[in-house]
């Protein structure tokens, strides 16, 4: 698609984050033509090798990418004066301060809206706009472990594990971003702007899927399952002479395919294994046959 072809070219963002969840919603929003604005505090106010890493390292290039910017103190008069008059020709505002920090700086909804009834303002926090610990700072690692996502992952015993990618933050900014878009839509419709606001932890818990669907109705609290799946087996990584290979085989046709493959065809038949629930109550005897069979040939193989 060519960059006149964007969807939301014509569509300004005025980008007041910081961190991650922020930066990955207008990052969306810039990848689909929207000019974005990143409003900079000044560099004596900016730590500069935050969570975003070095102002020309490749995570801040990766945050920001396709963005202007601008730098303004919001703190001094001057500075809002000029936010406030950018904000009036705006579509789109993002930020990603405490709850409370927006209001104290007089930028929150409610005050661009005096100058915009048109704009779409969207907002993560940690925790929500409102409630019990609202004004609390929220951090991924924080919000993966309050959200449940450590407690499924890693090995069966291990404890609590982080995933390896800021999937909160990321999830977040996502979340955010589709929100904006619905509001835009609507705004079409109804010439108003509003207030679209999401948290890294009503994202996490979100991500969750399946997982919560089985307390929620079930009340079956999940297990740790390392790289197995939590109820098709078998799946997971597997060594090989030399090195490891991922199998999923989770239907009884790939799992008779995979049997092909892997020239055990004689394990078809065994009585341990013959159905899904079959496999799935004795995963760890089959895990153990898999991984002897797999050890003796090459990835490649």
């Amino acid at each position: 698609m060519r960059e006149h072809d964007l969807p939301l070219k014509g569509i300004k963002v005025l980008d007041l984050t910081h961190a991650r969840a922020g930066p990955t919603a207008v990052r969306q929003l810039a990848d689909w033509g929207a000019d974005a604005i990143k409003i900079e505090v000044p560099v004596e106010k900016d730590s500069g090798q935050g969570l975003g890493g070095a102002r020309h390292g490749p995570d801040f290039l990766n945050l920001h990418r396709n963005k202007r910017a601008i730098t303004l103190n919001l703190k001094k008069p001057q500075g809002l004066e000029i936010f406030l008059t950018l904000a009036k020709d705006a579509d789109v505002i993002v930020e990603n301060f405490r709850a409370e920090v927006k209001h104290r700086l007089g930028v929150d909804y409610e005050s661009v809206r005096k100058v915009n009834s048109r704009i779409i303002y969207g907002s993560i926090s940690g925790f929500g706009q409102s409630g019990p610990i609202s004004k609390r700072a929220g951090v991924d690692q924080i919000a993966q472990g309050m959200g449940g996502l450590m407690s499924i992952t890693g090995l069966p015993g291990q404890g609590p594990v982080r995933v390896g990618i800021p999937i909160a933050d990321l999830t977040a900014g996502m979340y955010l971003a589709q929100g904006i878009l619905l509001a835009l839509i609507e705004r079409n419709q109804s010439g108003e702007g509003q207030w679209v606001h999401t948290s890294l932890l009503e994202a996490q818990i979100s991500m969750l899927d399946f997982q919560a669907a089985r307390w929620l109705i079930d009340a079956d609290v999940p297990d740790q399952a390392g790289n197995d799946h939590p109820t098709n087996i078998p799946m997971g990584a597997f060594k090989t002479a030399d090195g490891a290979v991922n199998i999923a085989a989770s239907s009884s046709r790939l799992w008779n395919r995979f049997l092909e493959v892997a020239g055990a065809q004689d394990l078809a038949g065994h009585p341990d294994f013959r159905t899904t629930a079959l496999r799935s109550k004795n995963r760890a005897d089959l895990n153990e046959v898999i991984g002897m069979i797999m050890a003796k040939r090459t990835s490649q193989e």
